[in-house]
């Protein structure tokens, strides 16, 4: 018995490690921006992650009152803790943990699928660490809290599984500290532990034992503390957590009724406390950000993880293909079938299936299960074979065909990194004072607090429609005065959405006239720098929409022409933008295939020299050849903003913005006025 067990651990760390080592193909595929990575560092691929990074650095530099840094978070002393006691930097340290604790789902999920056989269970751990959804989201350089949910997710769920088995106080004591940690880590994981705790009291309607009584009970208790959070919660769970060590589960010999009447208190209790806020949340009402009497562009609207997926994309981030999907249907169903116990899995399951409605981001839930699916399959299979041989050649091409799809994404994957070194060598340099600010689009709100150490206005947690206005408007005005006037009134501390409502201004024209006549005075000795990447291209048009809209009805101005684009030559000199339009540097022409019409540009722009070819000016189309090769065609109206003067022309006014640092990729300004 023990020599199985040792046996199966092994067959557990080398699936592991196959999970980690896998891994490795992305630095692969990614080889040459590797190679640009300062010495000793790293950079994560995900903008989220630096605001942990940020909070760990400041917990090792003893940094302390900063007014953003998350040095509270679980999620930056854990990565400041590795740092003190391993041989590596922070960031070397966070650019591969998510691939190594996210690979730790391996073990549970063998452990959970062990009785269908070593096979299925080797097969059912490789599927669920690299199956495309969480391959993703745990790849070297993820550095989020994605890395953890699903092994404390699954962690509870094994010792839920396991309890059903036996009377142990370690196993109970195991999953009350789990629940305290994993809702620490991650709040939201509620929604999972509320799940589990409801199946399990409806398993114990008819699996009726009073050890999982007294088990469900102290749960469901640990469960309300570390969820809402009382007054010295901390004290009481400790209690809780002594209480479950302490008594006998003979307690509830005949008093079973005070469980269910525990049971129908916290349905209703959660229920009234969650409920609005499951309706309410961002991911699922998509309407307009309202603040106060005025409508804002929603920034979910921009965000691809909470995009709505096709359903055949659902089943290629879950499964990686039609087949496995299949095969996990059937597997889940026959594994319900064959162990009830398995009923606890459909919290997740069904979170899952939730990205169909809530978007992409939701898919990872589901990985698990349809591993246990998969598994289950293959072992319905594989028993019904006697011949070992025989078994093992049907397991082969079967193995394969489950996890082929995954292997295929794995190798081809690739996966932007989210600033380039040289990027990061310019924010490195400004000269601050602690204090200082930045402006900048949320996107990179993170990053720059990381390597710059300015405060932003905005970041990936504060990106509402109202906080994105007046940033957008910085960017995208024509008047290089109001774009100074509305950067000097945030470092003022000016509420924008109030000075907006209380003079009754709703358009980009009405903005712009009311500021021009603004008198705005210094009431802040701090500095203020505005960062402008050139990466910020790819998603300008969008940036636009937040402030060229109507306040009032929440109705968008009609997007301007801008197309970003790689082109291809074709015959005769043309460039092909994409499938339907074409430019012709030597003459300035631009044909447009469904239209059958050519038309002359207004000017050509070249970032390399900084030149720029007038050709006609009845037109109000323009076209600008970057330095890496990529050509930007889009409306005239563009190159008039501040962000384009700022990026290519270097023309702003100093006695409103001062160039204080560039290079190709990025540009930062010091606000002068």
């Amino acid at each position: 018995m023990q020599k199985t067990q040792i046996k199966f651990l092994f067959l557990m760390m080398l699936v592991y490690f196959l999970s980690i080592a896998v891994r490795f193909i992305y630095l692969y595929n990614m080889q040459e921006e590797v190679s640009t990575f300062a010495k000793d560092s790293f950079i994560l691929n995900n903008h989220d992650g630096y605001f942990y990074a940020e909070g760990a650095r400041d917990l090792l530099e003893g940094v302390k009152n900063t007014s953003q840094s998350p040095t509270h978070e679980i999620l930056s002393h854990l990565s400041a803790i590795l740092t003190l006691f391993l041989p590596f930097n922070l960031e070397q340290i966070i650019f591969f943990m998510s691939g190594i604790f996210g690979s730790l789902v391996v073990f549970f999920l063998m452990l959970l699928s062990k009785n269908l056989g070593v096979l299925s269970s080797i097969v059912c751990g490789i599927f669920g660490a690299m199956t495309t959804s969480y391959y993703n989201r745990t790849i070297f350089g993820y550095y989020d809290t994605d890395m953890l949910i699903l092994p404390l997710a699954l962690a509870i769920f094994t010792l839920i599984y396991f309890a059903f088995e036996t009377s142990s106080k370690i196993n109970l004591l195991s999953n009350l500290l789990l629940i305290c940690f994993a809702l620490e880590y991650y709040p939201s994981l509620r929604y999972v532990l509320i799940g589990y705790f409801l199946v399990f009291t409806l398993c114990l309607v008819f699996y009726k034992r009073v050890y999982l009584v007294f088990y469900a009970f102290f749960m469901g208790i640990v469960l309300l503390l570390s969820i809402f959070k009382p007054p010295f919660y901390w004290i009481f769970l400790l209690i809780a957590i002594f209480l479950g060590l302490v008594l006998k589960e003979e307690i509830f010999k005949k008093r079973e009724w005070i469980f269910y009447a525990f049971a129908l208190f916290f349905i209703m209790f959660v229920g009234l406390k969650l409920g609005g806020n499951i309706l309410d949340n961002a991911y699922i009402s998509k309407v307009d950000n309202v603040g106060g009497e005025l409508k804002y562009y929603n920034a979910i609207n921009t965000i691809y993880e909470v995009s709505k997926i096709s359903f055949n994309e659902f089943v290629y981030r879950v499964s990686g293909g039609y087949f496995a999907f299949l095969c996990g249907i059937l597997g889940i169903i026959w594994l319900l079938l064959k162990d009830f116990r398995f009923v606890m899995s459909l919290p997740l399951l069904i979170l899952g299936v939730f990205a169909l409605i809530g978007g992409m981001r939701y898919t990872f839930y589901a990985v698990p299960i349809f591993a246990l699916g998969v598994g289950a399959f293959l072992s319905f299979i594989l028993e019904k074979i006697k011949d070992l041989k025989i078994r093992f050649l049907i397991f082969i091409p079967l193995a394969f065909l489950l996890l082929i799809n995954s292997f295929q994404h794995i190798i081809n994957y690739s996966y932007p990194f989210a600033f380039m070194q040289r990027e990061i060598d310019v924010l490195k340099n400004i000269p601050y004072t602690k204090g200082d600010y930045a402006v900048a689009w949320w996107d990179y709100g993170y990053p720059i607090r990381y390597f710059s150490k300015l405060e932003t206005f905005v970041d990936g947690g504060k990106n509402t429609g109202k906080d994105n206005y007046p940033i957008s408007f910085i960017f995208l005005s024509e008047d290089e005065e109001v774009s100074a006037k509305i950067s000097k009134m945030l470092l003022n501390g000016v509420d924008f959405n109030r000075f907006l409502e209380e003079n009754k201004l709703y358009t980009y024209n009405q903005v712009i006239k009311a500021l021009k006549t603004q008198k705005i005075t210094s009431q802040n000795t701090r500095k203020l720098y505005l960062i402008v990447p050139l990466r910020m291209l790819e998603i300008i048009q969008v940036i636009r929409r937040f402030s060229y809209i109507d306040l009032k009805s929440g109705k968008l101005e009609k997007d301007s022409f801008f197309l970003l684009s790689t082109p291809k030559i074709q015959k005769e000199n043309w460039l092909a933008l994409n499938n339907d339009i074409f430019l012709q540097e030597k003459s300035g022409k631009v044909k447009i295939k469904s239209l059958g019409i050519e038309v002359f540009l207004e000017k050509i722009f070249y970032q390399k020299d900084k030149r720029e070819l007038q050709i006609s000016k009845d037109s109000k189309l323009s076209a600008i050849f970057l330095e890496d090769g990529r050509i930007v065609l889009c409306d005239s109206r563009y190159l008039e903003s501040f962000y384009f003067r700022a990026m290519f022309y270097e023309n702003l006014n100093e006695e409103y913005f001062k160039l204080t640092l560039k290079n190709d990729k990025i540009k930062v300004y010091q606000l002068s006025f």
